[in-house]
């Protein structure tokens, strides 16, 4: 009975790490891990959250507490449940990593720039690399 306790916990601390380095990922391309960024537009915070996202998926957060690393991951996770399953309903399958990435960067387009190629293709070499390091 204790082995197949540990081996539970085992699988879902991998599923967590797996998922938590999809948001490193994110993270380092858009500023690097740089908690206190502020982008153009007002986003904040290592994903460069926009702040109408923020207010709808922070749970009545400050836009302020977007500094704080576990918070900002919390609001980014949510906001990537509904994008992904808008994804999942509309396409009928998950999202390759590519196309998770562009749900960050570009939710909902259909036309996407060489630019915002180049940023899924960043986050997929990203992903890779960090599975590679963090696996192998």
């Amino acid at each position: 009975m204790k082995l197949i306790t540990i081996l539970i916990m085992f699988i879902g601390i991998c599923a967590c790490h797996a998922q938590y380095d999809r948001y490193n990922c994110l993270a380092m391309i858009e500023t690097g891990n740089n908690d206190k960024a502020v982008g153009a537009v007002g986003e904040v915070g290592r994903y460069q959250i926009k702040p109408d996202v923020w207010e709808q998926y922070s749970g009545g957060l400050p836009l302020s507490a977007a500094q704080d690393p576990f918070k900002s991951w919390t609001v980014a996770q949510r906001v990537m449940k509904d994008r992904v399953n808008w994804f999942i309903q509309t396409h009928r399958r998950q999202p390759s990593e590519r196309e998770w990435a562009l749900l960050w960067h570009k939710p909902f387009s259909k036309r996407f720039s060489r630019a915002d190629r180049d940023y899924a293709m960043c986050f997929d070499n990203l992903r890779s690399l960090d599975v590679n390091l963090t696996y192998n």
